[in-house]
């Protein structure tokens, strides 16, 4: 079920043409300080997500907003089939949002098939770090669609979207 009585600002982008992994990881820092900045947006609760280059991205930004500009302002993030595709470590990202205090939850979603996100979700660890596994090897967005489960979880993207949000806000 959605959040009674909870309202949200959403942030979209999309990253510069041409697949150059530092300007891509910088573009993930811009968005961040962009949404972070934005008139009526309350910036000590900031959520990043995003799906394979942008799930790198809602790592990396996430980490990089909270070491810029002050622990605790992003809150988490959620990356759907993130590969190392940012030129820098996916753990190196989870890592400091980890050993924050409160950690951030960072749930990240990758099916079992997908060469590249599997691994990289299976990469890192935390306290609040979660991997969420499924059969097959969809990948980024296609893993929210209603009819498909993580392995050993009865929910499906969706409703664990929403489990997140709650989550990370502490609702």
């Amino acid at each position: 079920s959605m959040l009674k009585d909870k309202s949200f600002a959403v942030f979209t982008f999309n990253y510069r043409k041409g697949f150059r992994p530092n300007e891509l990881r910088e573009d993930s820092f811009a968005a961040m300080k962009t949404a972070s900045e934005l008139e009526g947006v309350d910036s000590k609760q900031v959520l990043s997500a995003g799906a394979s280059i942008g799930a790198d991205g809602a790592a990396h930004g996430c980490a990089w907003l909270n070491a810029q500009k002050g622990k605790g302002l992003c809150l988490g993030a959620m990356p759907l089939s993130p590969g190392n595709y940012l030129g820098a470590p996916y753990p190196a990202a989870v890592a400091p949002l980890q050993s924050e205090q409160p950690p951030k939850p960072v749930w990240c979603f990758a099916a079992e098939g997908d060469r590249e996100s599997a691994p990289t979700c299976n990469s890192a660890q935390g306290a609040v770090y979660r991997q969420l596994i499924y059969a097959g090897n969809k990948h980024g967005m296609t893993l929210i669609d209603p009819n498909v489960k993580p392995k050993n979880v009865d929910a499906n993207t969706l409703q664990l979207m929403l489990d997140w949000i709650k989550v990370s806000l502490g609702l």
